[in-house]
């Protein structure tokens, strides 16, 4: 029998917190950069560009967005659903996450504006 000794430590790995990854103001600049074209600065559409597609892009409701979780929609906005590209290659898994970020604050305002 021959023994075999393990010295190296387990080193636990740690998820990212990409939520901090970039700025809230990063994630804005990146949302009116890649997104906002479709679907509008304030989350509420570009109404001219959208209504030429079916079905329309979905509300940015506080209760889709929740109801989806941020993995979900990070993936999403990665590799692309119904007329929405993928923006995997232009858009890092943090940024994605970022971005995701930027709607949930996006849907809080326009839940209070209501």
């Amino acid at each position: 029998g021959h023994e075999t000794a393990y010295d190296e430590d387990y080193i636990q790995v740690k998820a990212e917190k990409t939520q901090t990854v970039r700025s809230e103001r990063e994630a804005e600049k990146l949302f009116n950069a890649r997104c906002a074209s479709c679907h509008g600065k304030d989350g509420k559409f570009n109404k001219k560009f959208v209504r030429e597609y079916y079905p329309l892009p979905q509300k940015l409701s506080r209760e889709r967005i929740d109801s989806l979780g941020v993995d979900s929609l990070s993936q999403v906005i990665l590799n692309g659903r119904n007329y929405m590209q993928a923006f995997r290659g232009r858009v890092s898994e943090s940024e994605a996450n970022a971005l995701v970020m930027h709607l949930k604050k996006l849907a809080e305002k326009n839940a209070e504006a209501k």
